[in-house]
């Protein structure tokens, strides 16, 4: 059941039906449109993931370093390794000086060689 078109509506529609015609091919009409849309696509996509990537680095990287501020342990690493300086600086003094000591012996073998007991 189609009807027939008047030939004067007919020539009103042909330029109407090139462009149907170019819509429906890609190729011809907005290939080149929707690929450059398809691409700034991508890169907006890329830039919403990578913002959402340094946002998670940022609040990461903000959440120790108020850690480190409010927390600090560097004092207390401080005086626990003065501490163990001290004790070490003691066994060493304390063992250098002991009797028969190798120390004692080879300082004393230098001192006799630069001075001599005639």
């Amino acid at each position: 059941m189609s009807k027939k078109i008047p030939n004067k509506l007919k020539n009103d529609l042909t330029g109407f039906e090139d462009v149907l015609d170019l819509v429906g091919d890609k190729r011809k009409l907005g290939g080149q449109r929707e690929e450059k849309i398809g691409k700034e696509y991508d890169i907006q996509s890329y830039l919403e993931q990578e913002k959402k990537r340094l946002d998670k680095i940022y609040s990461f990287l903000k959440a120790v370093n108020d850690i480190f501020i409010n927390y600090s342990q560097i004092n207390p690493l401080i005086k626990k390794s003065q501490s163990e300086v001290e004790e070490k600086t003691k066994i060493l003094v304390e063992r250098l000086y002991m009797k028969n000591s190798t120390f004692l012996k080879n300082m004393e073998q230098i001192y006799d060689s630069f001075f001599p007991k005639n």
